[in-house]
């Protein structure tokens, strides 16, 4: 339009400072805007966390469901089968050993840290690892 005459070139200039302004303006507008969302992210954050359920409860169900798995362990006859005294169950019905047979765990050059791990511990033991340093403690 300006080439062709149509539009002076000072009312185009003015134009095109007005639309440039406008956009600063909306930008400004935008990262307030956005730097205001940011600050309420952590207050949300922090609401959710907060609004969660306890882990008292969601043990409780955990407990209950260990319960009941031992009593259907009981019922049909597979404690026996699996060397756990039926006597000692009716005393703790929840009380299940944790049994790790013959694990191994290589490390990436193909190099075994830990090879052919047997144990068992009965539930509710506080059991303590030692050993040098590198020896796959926390790996185990």
């Amino acid at each position: 339009l300006v080439i062709q005459g149509d539009l002076p070139l000072g009312n185009f200039l003015a134009t095109m400072a007005l639309i440039r302004k406008i956009g600063n303006d909306s930008v400004r507008s935008y990262e307030t805007c956005n730097e205001i969302l940011l600050t309420f992210i952590p207050l949300r954050n922090l609401t959710t966390m907060l609004n969660k359920s306890t882990d008292l409860q969601d043990q409780k169900r955990v407990m209950q469901r260990c319960r009941d798995v031992t009593a259907e362990i009981l019922l049909s006859g597979r404690a026996e089968q699996g060397g756990i005294q039926r006597s000692r169950l009716y005393n703790s019905a929840d009380m299940l050993p944790i049994r790790l047979a013959n694990v191994s765990y290589y490390i990436r050059t193909g190099l075994p840290l830990l090879q052919d791990i047997v144990l068992q511990v009965s539930q509710g033991r506080i059991v303590g690892v030692v050993g040098p340093h590198g020896s796959g403690k926390n790996t185990f």
